[in-house]
């Protein structure tokens, strides 16, 4: 077996730095090992091989008579130990990004209330302080990234075991930090993202695959499966996260939350929207939610066949998820409950304001729901396609007007485009761009809207902005996006 990256022999150890020492190029040392306990063993008090006589015994001893110096300079004794038998420290991590987020994982949390990911690994978030005033105020943000889903039980279960071995079902794999999106609401940058840039945010990671909703008390084994039992604690995962800001980062003193989410993460603002408010302290001064690309329809494919509502219902079957549904809904819906899995079929019940952000062609749905074979932009569509894909527009069009969304409730604003994109409010450059504009050319790009409605400059019809026409005559972004991408 070789040895790990990072150790050496003491042998090598004494070469490599008796030649820096016969080179005089002690800044080299420095240089390769500032700011490290290495570094201050090897030069600063001189006692690793190449400045004697080079036996592990000789190095620890000479380390003990500097071990106040070394001390001083923030070693430990088992760095001291480390660097006297040959181990190189480990390579530092690069510094986050400016605005970068940092991880917060619910170990309590999993132990405790059993809020657990798919694989049972625990949860948590990312966060980042507001700035001056605006600290007191939250962007509460859940994350997506689809869901796990088939035409069964057992086919469910199958890829929620196989979602569980990625970033996406167990919070191993997930970084100590994250990036803001360049373009996006939870960007520091007051230029791009007026609304939000000094607010603190805290990013909710997905990991049940149910987006927030998986409720089932019983883990579930999946025989064959790399990873097993798998859980669908969804709820617990999101209350745990709720709970944790208000314990330990000040969400209990905030005056202001927006509530928000993309693609998963934006049905799951719509589910829990509700939920959470209630979750919150009632001093509280204002409370609203922002789905962005939430807004998933039950509805065919090109072909006739309801692939995504059937696979939906199933795999919330499967997770135990009626709990999290509307109450209303589900008392219209007494047969089909999973219907109200679909906003279409409780949007219009729901209490706490909204701003929704969805385009009219949504890339996903396109792709994944209608199942479209081909691509509109690149001219590859027959007549028959085209007419599928310009109907879908106006069949989620006519959901969102069914509940609600485009008139006659005075809290709802929405900004949705008759352009081909996913999750604009986060992910591209869609957010302050102004070639994605509704309608084109006035102005109102997604980041106006936002900040219009956070500031309370646009209220009722004025903060709502409906694209009346259909792809491509909404230009230039009829023509751009991430659709492209989707069918090469």
């Amino acid at each position: 077996r070789s040895a790990p990256v990072g150790c050496l022999s003491v042998e090598k150890m004494r070469l490599s730095f008796g030649l820096i020492q016969i080179l005089g190029l002690a800044s080299l040392a420095t240089t390769a090992h500032s700011h490290s306990c290495y570094y201050w063993v090897v030069t600063g008090a001189k006692c690793a091989p190449g400045h004697d006589a080079g036996t592990v015994a000789s190095c620890e001893s000479c380390a003990t008579a500097h071990l106040k110096n070394l001390t001083a300079e923030g070693c430990t004794q088992a760095q001291i130990d480390s660097a006297c038998h040959g181990v190189l420290p480990p390579t530092p991590p690069s510094p986050p990004a400016p605005g970068s987020l940092s991880l917060n994982l619910l170990h309590d949390a999993a132990v405790n209330d059993g809020a657990v990911c798919l694989d049972g690994s625990p949860p948590g978030y990312y966060w980042r302080r507001g700035k001056g005033a605006d600290a007191s105020k939250f962007l509460l943000v859940f994350n997506g990234g689809g869901w796990c889903r088939g035409d069964d039980a057992n086919s469910s279960a199958v890829a929620c075991a196989e979602r569980a071995k990625t970033s996406l079902g167990t919070s191993n794999l997930w970084a100590s930090s994250m990036k803001p999106d360049t373009h996006g609401v939870d960007n520091p940058n007051c230029t791009i993202n007026p609304a939000f840039c000094t607010w603190s945010v805290a990013y909710i990671m997905y990991c049940d695959g149910l987006s927030f909703s998986g409720d089932r008390t019983e883990p579930l084994d999946v025989p064959g499966a790399t990873v097993s039992p798998i859980y669908f604690r969804g709820r617990r995962v999101m209350k745990a996260n709720i709970n944790d800001l208000l314990q330990n980062k000040g969400l209990s003193s905030a005056t202001d939350v927006v509530l928000s989410g993309h693609s998963a993460g934006g049905l799951a603002t719509y589910l829990h929207a509700d939920e959470v408010r209630a979750l919150l302290p009632q001093t509280l001064m204002s409370y609203r939610a922002m789905p962005d690309a939430g807004f998933f329809l039950d509805h065919v494919t090109v072909t006739g066949d309801n692939e995504f509502g059937r696979q939906m219902r199933s795999a919330f079957t499967l997770g135990n998820t009626s709990s999290v549904l509307n109450a209303k809904c589900t008392s219209t819906h007494q047969g089909s409950l999973m219907d109200c899995v679909f906003p279409q079929n409780f949007a219009q019940y729901i209490v706490t304001p909204l701003h929704v952000i969805q385009s009219e062609y949504d890339s996903y749905q396109v792709s994944s729901i209608l199942q479209l074979p081909c691509s509109p932009p690149k001219g590859n569509c027959n007549a028959s396609m085209i007419q599928k894909f310009l109907q879908y527009g106006e069949d989620l069009k006519a959901a969102c007007n069914a509940s609600g969304l485009y008139s006659g409730v005075t809290n709802r604003a929405i900004w949705t485009d008759a352009c081909i994109a996913h999750t604009q409010g986060y992910y591209g450059d869609y957010y302050d761009n102004t070639e994605w504009e509704v309608p084109s050319g006035s102005g109102n790009t997604l980041a106006v809207s936002v900040y219009k409605w956070v500031s309370g400059e646009a209220v009722g019809t004025a903060a709502r902005h409906v694209d009346t026409v259909p792809w491509p005559e909404n230009k230039p972004c009829s023509t751009a996006g991430e659709f492209n991408f989707l069918y090469t």
